[in-house]
């Protein structure tokens, strides 16, 4: 029972312990020497052990194991009895008695007190309701490690500084304690679950200005900022302060404007070094710095002094409704900091380009608005296609608009094709942009451009195509089958540039899982895949094999080429898919030395497969990819 109770309890104890503090309970309370306890006899104990004080207990555990054991099971069951007394007179019900019963006068909220008393559960570890220095010492660090995503700072992995920060802790919430030893008395300084609750609670209740303000005034204290926001976190239901100032969003998310919400706080609690709850200028200029260069804006584009710039305009702005309004903001909490964002979210990508064009640092809070919606797609409808889109697209939406014209469209597909080993003309490659615009754009008034009569009233440079649409396409390109896409890239120059557009990008999103290898084989099979859509045939697989293989006729390559189309054609569209080539060079990759003698033996055609199998071995080898 004992070693079951501690275990509901949170607590471990060992069984040796809990047997000897079972033996210890029985012999005390089996008044009557029946060899059992009576519930009245464990009653009267238990109630007993209630009005100890955390220092009584904490003296009474240290003496022995079967002591400490007894101080658990004794905590244990005093939370068992306050949950049932929960159970019948309400979740906001407390006990009188026991340890529990000073939380009422101290004003302690039920709901802070239970996650509170979880934590410090963690590192009582004899149950008394009370933790020494060497113990809080170990929960600052532990919590701080546990959750380090608020900041990447380390000051707690100092042992001075965390030193330091916790005996400002006990010396402001402790009282020395006498506690006896087989020497003589010892004064300890003991923090009580209660202190530490209080404090917890107290802290609650500072403004991130009151916290970065204590933060800076020394390294230790801000590693004390840092864990009363770790603890914040942990605490399932925030009751006052910067928890529910903040506005926190929950686990789940269900909505796009969660997702976007949850971005804007992840960002913001990164840049927020000090755990304070607000940032100020040089956190706000690094963050909209760092961030663009985290989603891929072009260095080029990026200058810290206009990300300076761009930073002062944005507390400037918000200062302006600020009760003491100043220059501009010292601190900008999250809640500031996510008011302003999503209403800059909420203009449409033209009133974004607009905006962009006033000046170069509008320009940059622009592409600082998009990298934020960037962030937020990755919670939940991020794929490896949508990835290689944006990591396309951000290369080429130099305001951060969301949109890029017909100039940038064909840039961006002669670089990209270029970039996987392809080649691409200006000339198609301007002709496929214009197409793509004429199907995809949205024009000046945000409505889709599909008749001829606007194609003829807007320019060019009114067309503009938005990461939205590119990605809609790219996956309905993506489903499109072989044949289709070889019939359709037949169709004219500019159609072939669009499907090596859609094929260079779903190469990308594959190439997230791709070994060094398959990336060559890639590149391989590219060499012959004229038309850039996925899939060779019998023709162009026989020119790959001639290439690889020394002295071999095209009559024979292409004998060989249809057994291999036929064999491995699962399609059943006389074409050999890029996947398909790639699992059949591995299959033929792994065969053993033995196995290729013996299929060498089939006839010319399994003997000049050998050969080629052995070409492409060359390949690898010569590009550092190797048989492994």
């Amino acid at each position: 029972m004992l070693m079951e109770v501690c275990l509901t309890g949170g607590m471990s104890s060992g069984y040796e312990a809990t047997y000897d503090a079972a033996a210890k309970v029985l012999n005390i309370l089996d008044t009557d020497g029946s060899g059992s306890i009576e519930p009245n006899e464990l009653s009267t104990w238990v109630r007993e052990g209630m009005t100890l004080s955390p220092e009584q207990r904490r003296n009474f555990s240290r003496s022995s194991q079967e002591k400490t054991s007894l101080i658990r099971f004794l905590s244990s069951i005093e939370e068992l009895v306050q949950d049932q007394f929960r159970a019948k007179r309400g979740p906001n019900a407390l006990l009188t008695t026991g340890l529990s019963g000073k939380r009422r006068a101290l004003g302690i909220d039920p709901s802070v007190f239970e996650a509170v008393s979880k934590i410090f559960k963690r590192y009582d570890v004899d149950g008394s309701g009370a933790i020494d220095t060497s113990e809080l010492s170990s929960m600052i660090q532990d919590l701080n490690e546990e959750n380090n995503t608020l900041s990447n700072s380390t000051e707690y992995d100092d042992p001075k500084v965390l030193e330091t920060a916790t005996s400002f802790v006990m010396a402001n919430l402790c009282e020395k304690k006498e506690r006896l030893t087989e020497d003589s008395p010892v004064l300890e300084e003991l923090l009580t679950l209660d202190a530490f609750c209080a404090w917890v609670v107290e802290g609650m209740k500072l403004t991130p200005s009151e916290r970065k303000s204590f933060a800076r005034s020394g390294t230790n204290k801000a590693v004390l900022i840092r864990f009363l926001r770790t603890v914040e976190d942990e605490i399932a239901t925030p009751v006052v302060g910067l928890s529910t100032e903040a506005g926190e969003v929950p686990q789940e998310l269900n909505s796009y404007d969660s997702q976007l919400r949850r971005a804007i706080q992840d960002v913001f609690n990164q840049y927020d070094s000090d755990g304070s709850g607000g940032i100020d200028l040089e956190e706000l200029s690094a963050m909209i710095t760092e961030v663009q260069i985290e989603e891929g804006v072009p260095a080029s584009f990026i200058l810290h002094e206009q990300s300076v710039s761009a930073a002062k305009s944005v507390l400037s702005i918000l200062a302006k409704g600020d009760p003491n309004p100043k220059v501009y903001l010292s601190i900008l909490t999250l809640e500031k900091f996510q008011g302003w964002l999503l209403k800059g979210l909420s203009m449409t990508a033209k009133q974004r380009k607009t905006f962009a064009k006033v000046s170069p640092m509008n320009a940059v809070l622009a592409r600082f608005l998009r990298a934020v919606e960037r962030l937020a797609r990755q919670y939940t409808s991020d794929t490896p296609l949508s990835r290689a889109v944006r990591s396309v697209f951000v290369q080429y939406d130099v305001d951060g608009s969301g949109l890029i014209d017909e100039t940038e469209l064909s840039t961006l597909m002669i670089d990209l094709i270029a970039n996987d080993g392809g080649t691409l003309g200006i000339q198609h490659a301007n002709e496929a942009a214009r197409q793509m615009m004429n199907m995809l754009s949205t024009t000046k008034d945000n409505t889709k451009d599909n008749t001829k009569n606007n194609i003829k009233n807007n320019s060019h440079q009114s067309l503009t195509l938005s990461e939205e649409s590119f990605l809609g396409w790219v996956h309905k390109g993506s489903q499109m089958p072989g044949p289709k896409r070889r019939s359709f890239a037949k169709g004219s120059e500019a159609r072939r540039a669009m499907i090596l557009l859609l094929r260079t990008v779903e190469i990308m999103a594959r190439q997230e899982v791709w070994s060094p290898r398959k990336k060559i084989l890639h590149i391989l099979f590219s060499k012959y895949d004229a038309d850039g859509s996925g899939h060779i045939d019998t023709g162009e697989l026989s020119i790959m094999m001639t290439d690889l293989v020394n002295q071999l006729e095209l009559t024979e390559a292409q004998d060989c080429a249809e057994a291999v189309v036929k064999h491995l054609d699962s399609s059943n569209n006389g074409l050999l898919e890029e996947e398909e080539f790639f699992a059949w060079l591995e299959n033929g990759l792994r065969m053993s030395m033995e196995d290729r003698l013996e299929l060498r033996k089939g006839g010319d055609s399994k003997s000049n497969l050998v050969k080629f199998l052995e070409g492409v071995e060359r390949v690898l080898e010569a590009n550092g990819a190797g048989i492994v």
